[in-house]
């Protein structure tokens, strides 16, 4: 039971990446209106995915643990479905329709992915192509959203997170102004936290996945195991779990750290005025053509992204050498 996580990143990717209502319809109206006029509405077809995808992922793996011949059907339902659009698209003749004179707002782009065929396609044959039948709904569901996060580009999850969270600050400090004369400024885009966030909508799928191989080498008795010897859950995911997938979970570390320090769009976007990233600098000086300073966060950057492979590799070589060891000691012993 699992989830194809590359898998699904690389249709994911496809998807996300191509036309379809949503993307034309934030084209036209970046084209429009503009970028800073144009963020609510990006906002807003950032966030409705998730209204569809969580109650249609609950909904999909009932009907594979119960109807499993109507998961089968969907699956390639949602394919013949998308090849179709694919067609369309390719033959697609535009012309020109009636200007819009007032910009989409946040609710207008709040109800975009819910009306359009493609998105529900899409996450459809996401569930049924790259989950196997059997897989718990909350897991199956929190690494599709993951991995559609990863596929989205790092600005535009910023910005879904960045115009709703400043409204939020707004209303707290309106309502602490009003009552009790206090200023609080901007508590959540204003710190590091909502930075944070973003990065774990990012990069969770990356993680996800190199942690679900791990887990899969941990058998399942090794838990009623550890239970009948009276370790509770802490100390059976210390002493069990994490000796097994020691190496899948320092691979996940490692992989989100460097996706992590190079990140740019989420960054720039997000980043408090009193904070800077490597990239950040490396992006400031550059685009300033101060290029030998640029150089010098730059190689920094490079530098410490080969440190955690280094560390991986010898991890990778420690735990191979170690396993052709066990390989041949066991030959020995069944010769012997």
């Amino acid at each position: 039971m699992g989830v194809a996580v590359i898998s699904f990143l690389a249709f994911a990717a496809s998807q996300v990446g191509t036309p379809g209502p949503a993307n034309m319809a934030l084209l036209a109206t970046g084209a429009r209106f503009g970028f800073r006029s144009a963020l609510p509405f990006v906002a807003g077809v950032a966030l409705g995915k998730q209204l569809i995808i969580w109650p249609v992922g609950f909904g999909l793996m009932e009907l594979a643990a119960h109807a499993p011949w109507v998961f089968s059907t969907l699956k390639y339902a949602s394919a013949a479905y998308i090849f179709w659009l694919a067609w369309k698209v390719a033959n697609l003749r535009l012309d020109h329709g009636r200007e819009v004179e007032r910009v989409p707002g946040f609710v207008a782009g709040l109800i975009v992915h819910p009306l359009n065929p493609k998105a529900w396609a899409m996450i459809v044959a996401g569930f049924t192509n790259f989950v196997v039948p059997g897989t718990p709904a909350l897991h199956a569901t929190m690494v599709i959203a993951a991995g559609l996060g990863y596929a989205v580009p790092g600005g535009v999850i910023a910005v879904g997170l960045m115009v709703p969270m400043a409204a939020l600050d707004n209303l707290i400090d309106d309502i602490m102004e009003a009552a009790f004369g206090i200023d609080t400024g901007l508590l959540i885009t204003g710190s590091i936290w909502l930075m944070v966030v973003a990065y774990m909508a990012r990069f969770m799928a990356a993680a996800l996945n190199a942690y679900d191989s791990g887990m899969a080498t941990v058998p399942a008795h090794y838990d009623a195991i550890g239970r009948s010897l009276g370790q509770p859950g802490p100390k059976l995911l210390w002493r069990v779990h994490l000796p097994v997938a020691r190496t899948s979970v320092l691979t996940a570390l490692l992989i989100v750290f460097v996706d992590v320090m190079k990140e740019l769009p989420a960054t720039l976007i997000l980043h408090p005025f009193n904070f800077q990233t490597l990239a950040v600098q490396a992006h400031r000086l550059a685009s300033d053509e101060r290029l030998a300073q640029a150089a010098v966060p730059s190689l920094v950057l490079v530098g410490f992204g080969l440190v955690p492979v280094a560390l991986l590799c010898r991890t990778l070589g420690r735990d191979n050498s170690t396993g052709r060891r066990s390989a041949k000691m066991g030959t020995a012993i069944h010769a012997g």
